[in-house]
C-alpha cells in the first residue's frame, strides 16, 4: 500500500471513531435529560424556605433534572438563579406547594422572641434597657482554655442576639413613625 491510501484510512477510522464516540455521549445526554427524577414535596418545600424568590416550577424542574437538592442549592449559590423550565414542562408540586408554605406564613412568628427564650436572655435585655443606648464594644482575645473561649463566645452570640433585636424594635418603631406621620399628613 502507498502512503496516500494510509493516510485515506487512518483519516476514515479517526473520523467514525469520533463520531461514535460523541454520539454516545449525545444519546447518553439525551436520555438523561428525558428521565425525569422523582421530586418529593419536601425537596421542593427545603429550597423555597431558603430561596423563596425563585418561583417552585424552576425549583422543581431544576430538581427533576439533577435529582438532589445539594446540587440544586449549589447552582443557585454560584449563578444566583434557576433555569426557567421549558414550555412543555408541567409542574407536579407547584400547586400543593404554594397551599402549604401560604398556611405557613399565616402562623404568627416571632423568631426574636424564640431566641431570647431559648438562651434565656430577658435579664440582658433589662439590663440592656437600664444602659439605654450606652454602646459596649468588647475586645475579644484568644484564651487557652476551653471554658473560657465558650464563654467569650456565648457572651458574643448573646450580644449579637440583642443588638439584633434592638435593630429591630428601632425599625419597626421608626417604621410605625413614618407611617403616622403619612396618615396625619393624609388627614391634612
Amino acid at each position: 500500500m502507498n502512503d496516500g491510501a494510509l493516510v485515506v484510512i487512518s483519516c476514515l477510522v479517526l473520523f467514525f471513531s469520533l463520531k461514535w464516540i460523541f454520539s454516545n455521549h449525545e444519546a447518553a445526554n439525551t436520555r438523561r435529560l428525558r428521565t425525569r427524577r422523582e421530586v418529593s414535596q419536601n425537596m421542593v418545600e427545603i429550597i423555597h424556605t431558603m430561596f423563596p424568590n425563585i418561583p417552585i416550577e424552576s425549583i422543581e424542574y431544576d430538581l427533576g433534572r439533577t435529582g438532589s437538592v445539594e446540587a440544586t442549592i449549589e447552582t443557585l449559590l454560584t449563578h444566583g438563579n434557576l433555569p426557567n423550565p421549558p414550555p412543555f414542562f408541567i409542574p407536579r408540586l407547584s400547586h400543593l406547594i404554594s397551599a402549604r408554605i401560604s398556611s405557613l406564613d399565616k402562623k404568627p412568628t416571632s423568631s426574636h422572641d424564640d431566641l431570647i427564650k431559648r438562651y434565656d436572655l430577658y435579664a440582658r435585655i433589662k439590663a440592656e434597657e437600664e444602659r439605654s443606648t450606652q454602646k459596649q464594644d468588647e475586645t475579644y482575645q484568644w484564651y487557652p482554655e476551653k471554658e473560657q473561649r465558650e464563654a467569650q463566645l456565648r457572651r458574643k452570640r448573646e450580644t449579637m442576639i440583642l443588638r439584633a433585636r434592638r435593630s429591630l424594635k428601632e425599625k419597626d418603631e421608626d417604621e410605625l413613625k413614618t407611617r403616622l406621620l403619612d396618615e396625619k399628613n393624609r388627614i391634612f
